[in-house]
């Protein structure tokens, strides 16, 4: 039978595979570019994803700053796009 720590690691890793899978889905990069940003081949995200492998929770730390950081970089060229757009509608209002 196994002990509630092996259950319990057992749980968390599934965790970790769900919410990795969701990230690689969701992304706005590739897996080979998520993997990149992370410093991890991309290989162990797709067996990780497909539950062959587990990733050390310092890896999975390293996935995590790579999707906040896009994240951080997405949002500033969002910010610059919106700004672009205002100008371009005020300067339309007034030509």
């Amino acid at each position: 039978m196994p002990s509630i720590l092996s259950i319990t690691t057992l749980v968390s890793m599934e965790n970790v595979r769900a919410a990795l899978s969701r990230a690689m889905e969701r992304a706005p990069g590739s897996v080979r570019e998520l993997a990149r940003a992370a410093g991890i081949d991309h290989a162990a995200l797709v067996r990780v994803r497909d539950g062959e492998y587990n990733l050390t929770p310092a890896r999975v730390r390293s996935v995590v700053a790579a999707l906040r950081a896009w994240s951080e970089r997405c949002s500033d060229l969002a910010d610059e796009l919106e700004e672009a757009l205002k100008v371009d509608e005020q300067d339309r209002k007034e030509g």
